[in-house]
C-alpha cells in the first residue's frame, strides 16, 4: 500500500491532466488492452519471431553479413512481421472491442452519458494507433540492427514505415465501420468473417509489395511520384473521413440526422477526384483528354451508384430532432433539401450529382466540348440505367413504408438488388430456353445483341459504347424508361422538398436533448 501511495505521490502533474484531458474511450481501451491475453501473446510473438528470424538470416548469411548487402533482407523480414500485426491483429481487435460493447450492452451504458458517438468513435481508433506505436517500439531495435548492415536504404524504410501507419489507422476505421453495420448475431459471424477476409488480402497484399519493391530499383522519386502520392493521400483521406461519418451516423441515435454527414461528405470526395485533376494538369501543362475526362465520369457515376442505393432507399420521415434543426431561411432549406435524409431527397440528390458529372464531362473534354458518338451516347445510356434503377428502388421504399411499419430501408435495397439481378441474369435464362423449343431460335439468337437484354445494363452498355447495331434502340428505351420512372417519382420527390422548406421552426427544449430516441420505426419516433 505504502508503495502504490509512493507513487501516486511521484506522478507528474501534468501526467494527472493529460490523463483528464484525454479521450475516456482511450483511457479506458488502453488499460483494457494493454492488460489483456491477446496483447501479451501478440507482442511477445512479435519479440520471438524478429528474434528468430535474426538468428536465422545471420547464420544463413555468413560472410555476406559483413561484406554483402544483406540490410533490406533484414529490414524486409522484420517488416513482414511488423505487418500481420498492425494490419491484421490491431484492425481485427478495433472490430472485435466495438462489436463487444454492444453484444455485452456496455454499449447502452455509453449512450446514456456525455459522451458522443464522434468520441467514442475516436476512442476506440486512439487505442489502435496506440497499439501500432507499441509494436512499433518492439520491432524499432531490430530495424536500428538492419540499418547497420550494408544494402540498406534508409529513404525506402522511412516511407514504408511512415506510410503504414497510416494504412493500418485507416483499415482500423474501416473495421470499425464493419462492426456497426450488423445488429443481429447471425450478421455480425458473417461481418467477422468478411472482415477477416479482407483484412488477410490486404495484409498478403503489403507483404507482396514490400517483396517486390526492391525487384524494381527501389523508389524512383520524381514529380509523378510526388503526384501520385498526394493523390493517393487526398483519396484515403477523403473515404476514411467518410468511414467515420458512416460509423458515427451508425452509432447515433435513430432519431438524429444520419444521411446527411455522409452526403456532404460523398460531393466532398466528388469535387476533390475532378479538382485533384485538375491541378494536375494546370501545374503540369498535361491537357484534357476525352479518356481522362471518361474516366473521371465513370468513377463519379460508380461512386454515386454505389451510394445513391442507400440515400434513395432511405424512409422519408423526418424527426422532431432533425426538423428542430432546420435553418430559418426558406432559401438555404431549399438549397440544402437533396442533402437531407429521405429516399427522394436521396433520389435528387443523386440526380443533381449526375447532371453536374455530365456538365464537368462536356466543358472539360477537348475541342470545345465535342465528345465522339459512341462515347455521348454511351454516358448518357449510363446515367439513364442509374436513374432508372435507383428510381424503382425509392418507388419501393416509399410504397412498402406506407403499406407497412415492418417494412426498412434494407429490404427496399435488397429488392432492389435482386431486379438488377433478374435484370441481367432473366434475358439469358429466357435465350436459354428458347434454343430448346422449336421455332424460337430465330426470335432469340444465341449470339450477337438482343432487345430482349434491354435491361442488362452491361451487356447493353457495351453495344452503345461499341456503336453496334440497336444502339440507338438501347438509347431510346433507356430514356422513356428513365422518364417513366422519374415521373412515377416527381410527387415524392416535391413532398420532399415541401417537408424540408414548409417545416415549422420549433424551438429546443431541454427535454429534447436529454432523451434519445430508442425506436427507428417512425411513428413511435414522432
Amino acid at each position: 500500500m505504502s508503495v502504490l501511495k509512493t507513487i501516486s505521490d511521484e506522478t507528474p502533474k501534468w501526467f494527472e491532466r493529460v490523463s483528464d484531458w484525454a479521450n475516456p474511450i482511450l483511457v479506458k481501451e488502453a488499460r483494457q488492452s494493454l492488460k489483456s491475453r491477446q496483447f501479451v501473446i501478440t507482442f511477445l510473438l512479435l519479440l520471438a519471431a524478429s528474434w528468430l528470424l535474426s538468428v536465422f538470416l545471420m547464420l544463413i548469411s555468413k560472410d555476406s553479413l559483413e561484406y554483402g548487402a544483406m540490410g533490406g533482407t533484414f529490414f524486409m523480414s522484420y517488416y513482414i512481421v511488423l505487418s500481420v500485426a498492425i494490419f491484421l491483429i490491431v484492425p481485427f481487435g478495433a472490430y472485435r472491442s466495438l462489436l463487444t460493447e454492444r453484444d455485452q450492452n456496455t454499449f447502452d451504458m455509453l449512450s446514456i452519458t456525455t459522451l458522443k458517438p464522434r468520441q467514442i468513435v475516436w476512442g476506440k481508433l486512439w487505442s489502435a494507433l496506440l497499439q501500432t506505436f507499441i509494436y512499433y517500439s518492439a520491432i524499432a531495435p531490430f530495424i536500428a540492427f538492419a540499418s547497420l548492415l550494408q544494402g540498406f536504404d534508409f529513404t525506402v524504410a522511412t516511407f514504408m514505415l511512415a506510410v503504414s501507419v497510416l494504412l493500418s489507422l485507416g483499415v482500423s476505421m474501416l473495421s470499425l465501420m464493419f462492426s456497426t453495420l450488423g445488429r443481429q448475431r447471425q450478421w455480425q459471424t458473417l461481418m467477422s468473417l468478411i472482415v477477416l477476409a479482407v483484412l488477410v488480402i490486404f495484409l498478403s497484399y503489403m507483404i507482396g509489395m514490400a517483396v517486390a519493391l526492391p525487384t524494381f530499383g527501389g523508389m524512383t522519386v520524381d514529380a509523378d511520384f510526388w503526384w501520385a502520392l498526394a493523390f493517393s493521400v487526398i483519396g484515403g483521406c477523403s473515404y476514411f473521413v467518410l468511414c467515420r461519418q458512416i460509423t458515427t451516423a451508425q452509432l447515433t441515435f435513430a432519431s438524429a440526422n444520419h444521411s446527411t454527414g455522409i452526403r456532404a461528405t460523398c460531393t466532398a470526395q466528388f469535387l476533390l477526384l475532378w479538382g485533384s485533376v485538375f491541378a494536375y494538369t494546370l501545374f503540369t501543362g498535361v491537357g484534357w483528354s476525352h479518356d481522362e475526362v471518361f474516366v473521371l465520369a465513370v468513377v463519379s457515376i460508380v461512386h454515386f451508384t454505389v451510394f445513391g442505393l442507400f440515400f434513395a432507399t432511405e424512409s422519408d420521415f423526418l424527426s422532431r430532432r432533425i426538423r428542430r434543426d432546420l435553418p430559418r431561411s426558406g432559401l438555404v432549406r431549399l438549397l440544402i433539401t437533396p442533402y437531407m435524409p429521405g429516399g427522394s431527397r436521396g433520389l435528387m440528390y443523386v440526380l443533381a450529382h449526375l447532371s453536374a458529372v455530365w456538365l464537368l464531362a462536356f466543358a472539360l473534354a477537348p475541342g470545345g466540348g465535342s465528345w465522339p458518338h459512341n462515347l455521348h451516347s454511351g454516358l448518357a445510356t449510363t446515367m439513364g440505367y442509374v436513374a432508372f434503377y435507383l428510381g424503382i428502388g425509392t418507388a419501393l421504399a416509399r410504397w412498402g413504408e406506407s403499406s407497412t411499419t415492418m417494412f426498412r430501408a434494407s429490404h427496399a435495397r435488397v429488392i432492389t438488388l435482386l431486379l438488377i439481378a433478374a435484370g441481367c441474369i432473366g434475358p439469358w435464362v429466357i435465350v436459354a430456353i428458347a434454343q430448346f423449343i422449336d421455332g424460337m431460335q430465330s426470335m432469340f439468337p444465341s449470339y450477337g445483341y438482343s432487345l430482349i437484354h434491354i435491361s442488362n445494363p452491361f451487356v447493353s452498355l457495351e453495344t452503345v459504347f461499341d456503336g453496334e447495331s440497336h444502339s440507338d434502340e438501347i438509347q431510346a428505351i433507356v430514356a422513356i424508361a428513365t422518364f417513366v420512372v422519374l415521373l412515377v417519382n416527381i410527387r415524392g420527390m416535391l413532398r420532399g422538398v415541401e417537408q424540408i422548406v414548409g417545416a415549422k421552426v420549433q424551438a429546443r427544449r431541454p427535454s429534447d436533448v436529454a432523451l434519445p430516441a430508442l425506436s427507428e420505426s417512425p411513428v413511435e419516433a414522432s
